[in-house]
């Protein structure tokens, strides 16, 4: 058997016990929120959250702290981290949403990781820790006057299982611009492309995605970076890492036959986006 799996992109094949990473067919991409401030648009995008938490049979929730496109904590992280967890607070009065104050020693504990798998096993050791059982997690990024904002709801027993995304725009107030000075990094984009599920852009959804067929007794893991495009379709297939050449080319084929819902950009259409995967081949006797 093999098994997939990635902290950014995730789909799950139950029967097969198989897995690629990619948010839930549930997502709301695009999602049209426009409202006239701030306060509004965090409202709508915390109210957005309700149904799928309620799905999940949500106790206790944890609102971890945004990042910006580079992974790195930034100034107004905490700002808009805080807003959306006393919102969700207000919509879910008989949910415990955790005290984020207790955060602070729980981050200097664990460190603040860089790169998308670290961060996310950071998030979940400080999840376990404060005992919740549901954690929200995401990031933003600068995008013409506004912040782009993704977010995904993480389940600890669900790990593997599909995840809900959300996104939204919020207006840049002033309240904002006076907690720094720094400016809001905008998303990175690599050949002038986004990465699908940050800063506000959406992460395509999997409609299709054959589980890829192992290669005899060989195991590993898999790293390749490819584009989906906009009319869902898997493009520019890179390897980033492989134990062997049969694996790689296993991968290859599957990706070449999967097809997706494409993601959503700034303007509420479909966009080519930059999605990394992991494969993680492991074989069973």
């Amino acid at each position: 058997m093999s098994h997939v799996s990635s902290r950014i992109w995730r789909c799950f094949w139950i029967a097969a016990a198989i897995g690629v990473a990619l948010v839930s067919a549930e997502s709301s991409f695009g999602q049209e929120v426009v409202p006239n401030t701030t306060d509004q648009a965090i409202t709508a995008l915390a109210r957005s959250l309700v149904e799928p938490i309620s799905k999940v049979k949500a106790k206790s929730i944890l609102v971890l702290d945004l990042r910006d496109p580079n992974g790195h904590s930034h100034p107004i992280r905490k700002w808009m981290s805080e807003r959306l967890s006393l919102t969700i607070q207000k919509e879910l009065p008989n949910v415990q949403v955790i005290d984020r104050t207790q955060l602070i020693s729980q981050s200097a504990f664990l460190g603040d990781p860089m790169d998308d798998t670290a961060i996310f096993r950071h998030d979940v050791k400080i999840a376990h820790a404060l005992k919740a059982d549901v954690f929200i997690i995401g990031d933003f990024a600068g995008a013409a006057g506004q912040i782009g904002v993704s977010l995904e709801i993480v389940k600890l027993s669900q790990l593997d299982r599909p995840r809900v995304d959300r996104t939204a725009l919020i207006p840049l107030s002033k309240e904002i611009s006076d907690l720094t000075t720094d400016s809001i990094p905008p998303l990175k984009l690599e050949d002038g492309i986004p990465r699908g599920g940050k800063g506000g852009i959406s992460s395509p959804v999997c409609i299709r995605c054959p589980k890829p067929v192992p290669v005899g007794h060989e195991s590993g893991l898999v790293k390749v970076k490819l584009i989906v495009t906009r009319d869902g379709r898997p493009q520019s297939i890179k390897l980033i890492e492989s134990p062997s050449n049969d694996l790689t080319a296993a991968t290859i084929r599957a990706i070449q036959s999967w097809t997706f819902k494409p993601a959503i950009g700034y303007e509420g259409q479909p966009i080519d986006v930059v999605v990394p995967v992991e494969i993680d081949f492991r074989t069973y006797q």
